[in-house]
């Protein structure tokens, strides 16, 4: 169990483990460079589904399509990222019981938040 200071808000299940040490250097500075254009980017994907659920399996394409400028090194590693299934499309699960639930997933976009001195 996690103390509430351990935790990053009151909805998560843990501690949110720190990445950042794990992207190579070139793609962090892109990311960081991309920090300008966050709010704009939050909001248009928090106010249209459709452009949230593409962002999800092709980021590079929606931001162009925001017309948001991203590094060229950064598109490319976003264009050749392993395609995954897309979570979003509905599934059913059996349980144990026999009776079948089908979850809805509601993703919600959220402003970077700087790391508490400790």
């Amino acid at each position: 169990m996690y103390s509430t200071s351990e935790m990053d808000n009151s909805d998560s299940c843990g501690p949110v483990p720190s990445i950042e040490n794990k992207i190579p250097k070139d793609i962090h500075k892109s990311l960081l460079d991309l920090r300008k254009y966050e709010s704009k980017i939050i909001n248009q994907l928090n106010s249209n589904p459709q452009l949230a659920e593409k962002f999800l399996t092709n980021p590079a394409a929606v931001l162009s399509e925001m017309g948001i400028p991203i590094d060229n090194n950064l598109s490319a590693r976003l264009k050749n990222f392993p395609k995954t299934q897309n979570f979003l499309a509905p599934r059913t699960f059996c349980l144990l019981d026999g009776s079948k639930i089908r979850p809805k997933i509601n993703v919600k976009f959220i402003p970077h938040q700087e790391k508490k001195a400790k």
